[in-house]
C-alpha cells in the first residue's frame, strides 16, 4: 500500500477539488485492498476486541479541555477580584469623567493582558512538550548535557521540546530529534538516540522502538487531543449534514445524467454514498481507543512512556486499518473514483443545469472519501514507523556524535 507520506489534503474552501487531484491522491493512498472483503466480520470482531482491552494505568491528570476551562475560570476570577481591589477605593472617592475614565480603562487593560498572559504561561508550562525536555534534563543530567553537546551550531539547530523518557525493559532511553531553528515544518536534521548516561546508541533496534514509542505516545499531548475533539465535530457535521445533502443534490439531478448517458455512473455513486456514512462512524471509533490510551497516562500530564503501552496501541492500530480495508476500502475508492470521472465530464458540459450544485456534491464525497477515510487509515497505518529520512538524519547525528569525540556505543 502506498504510504501518504506528502499527501498535504484538499483544501475545500479554497477551491473544488479536480479530477486530476483526486486522482493523485488515490495513486498516494494506494487502490489496492490488501484482504478480501469477505474476512471484514472476523477483522472487525478482532479490532472491537483490542478497541475495549483496558490499559495499564501509569498516572492521572486531566483533560485538556478541562485544564483550559479551569484556566479561563481562574483567570477570570483573579481578573474580577484583583480589578475590584485595584479600582474600588478609587471609584468610590472619586467621579468619574472625562479626564479620569480613560486611565481607569487602560489600567483595567493593563491588568487584564498580564493576567491573561500569565494564563497562558501556565498553561505553556503544563504542555507535554515543555514539560517532558524539563523532566528529562533535571531527572538524567547527563542526558541534558549529551542532547546540548551533540547540537551543531554550525547548522543553525536545536533539540525539539518533545523529549519524553522512554522505557525499554526498565530501562531508560531518549529519541532527540535535532531541527533548524526557525523551520515551522521541524524537519529533522539529526536524530540521536540516548541511554541514560547520555551515550549516544547506534543500534537500529533501539531506534525504532524509541521512534515508535515516542511518535504514538504524543497523541497525549494537548494539541493532538484538541486535533480529537476538532476532528468528532467534524465528522459528526459530514456524516449528519454534508453527505446527505450531496445525495439529495445528486438524487434530484437523475434525468440529466440519464440524458447525458451517465445513469450507470450516477447509481454507481448514489449506491456507495450510501455505504460512506458508517464507514466514516467507525474509522473514528479510533479515537476512542486514543481517549482511553490518554486517560491511563495521564493525559498530558505524563513525561514517561513504555514501549509496551506503544505497542499495544500500534497493534490496536493495524487491527483498525486491517478491518477497514477489508469492509470498506473498495467501497470507498469505487466512490471517490467515479466521483472525480463525473466532476471531469461535468466541467465540460456548457448545457448542463444546476451544474455548480452537482458539481458540489460529488466534491464532497470525493473529499470525504480521500481526506476523512482514505487518510485516516493511512495515517494509522504508518504511524511511529522509522523512515527513510529518519534512518539519515539518525546516521548524521551519530556521526557527528563520533566526530566531535562523543562516546558512541555499537551493536
Amino acid at each position: 500500500m502506498t504510504s501518504a507520506k506528502y499527501w498535504d489534503g484538499i483544501e475545500r474552501r479554497k477551491a473544488r477539488p479536480s479530477r486530476d487531484s483526486i486522482i493523485d491522491l488515490l495513486n498516494r493512498f494506494g487502490t489496492e485492498y490488501p484482504e478480501p472483503e469477505k474476512n471484514a466480520a472476523d477483522y472487525r470482531k478482532m479490532y472491537y476486541d483490542l478497541l475495549a482491552r483496558p490499559w495499564t494505568p501509569r498516572g492521572s491528570g486531566l483533560p485538556n479541555r478541562t485544564v483550559r476551562t479551569i484556566a479561563a475560570l481562574a483567570g477570570g476570577a483573579v481578573f474580577l477580584v484583583g480589578g475590584m481591589l485595584l479600582y474600588s477605593p478609587f471609584l468610590r472617592d472619586s467621579a468619574l469623567t472625562a479626564g479620569t475614565i480613560l486611565p481607569v480603562l487602560l489600567g483595567i487593560g493593563i491588568w487584564g493582558s498580564a493576567v491573561a498572559a500569565a494564563a497562558l504561561f501556565v498553561l505553556s508550562r503544563l504542555s507535554i512538550n515543555f514539560r517532558t525536555r524539563a523532566h528529562a534534563f533535571r531527572a538524567y543530567p547527563a542526558v541534558g548535557r549529551a542532547a546540548r553537546q551533540l547540537t551543531d551550531s554550525s547548522k543553525g539547530e536545536t533539540i525539539r521540546d518533545y523529549l519524553p523518557v522512554v522505557f525499554i525493559d526498565g530501562k531508560p532511553f531518549f529519541h532527540a530529534v535535532y531541527v533548524k531553528k526557525g523551520d515551522a515544518a521541524k524537519i529533522p536534521t539529526g536524530i540521536a538516540v540516548l541511554d541514560d548516561r547520555g551515550r549516544v546508541l547506534r543500534q537500529y533496534g533501539i531506534l525504532e522502538n524509541t521512534k515508535l514509542t515516542a511518535s504514538i505516545c504524543i497523541i497525549c499531548g494537548d494539541v493532538l487531543q484538541q486535533r480529537a475533539d476538532r476532528l468528532r465535530a467534524s465528522m459528526k457535521n459530514v456524516i449528519d449534514r454534508r453527505i446527505p445533502r450531496a445525495y439529495k443534490a445528486l438524487k434530484n439531478q437523475e434525468q440529466q445524467f440519464s440524458a447525458h448517458g451517465l445513469a450507470d455512473r450516477w447509481k454507481a455513486v448514489l449506491e456507495a454514498t450510501a455505504n460512506l456514512p458508517q464507514a466514516l462512524r467507525e474509522s473514528i471509533t479510533i479515537l476512542d481507543g486514543e481517549e482511553d490510551f490518554r486517560r491511563a497516562m495521564g493525559y498530558g500530564s505524563a513525561v514517561e512512556f513504555h514501549l509496551e503501552d506503544a505497542r499495544k496501541l500500534r497493534e490496536l492500530y493495524l487491527a483498525y486499518v486491517k478491518f477497514l480495508n477489508a469492509a470498506y476500502r473498495r467501497k470507498v475508492i469505487s466512490l471517490t473514483t467515479e466521483a472525480a470521472m463525473l466532476i471531469s465530464i461535468l466541467e465540460s458540459k456548457t448545457d448542463w443545469r444546476d451544474k455548480d450544485a452537482a458539481l458540489s456534491a460529488l466534491s464532497t464525497l470525493a473529499v470525504a472519501g480521500t481526506n476523512s477515510f482514505l487518510a485516516r487509515i493511512c495515517q494509522k497505518e504508518y504511524e511511529g514507523i522509522v523512515n527513510e529520512e529518519d534512518r539519515t538524519a539518525y546516521e548524521k547525528k551519530t556521526n557527528y556524535a563520533e566526530e566531535i569525540g562523543w562516546p558512541v556505543v555499537s551493536e
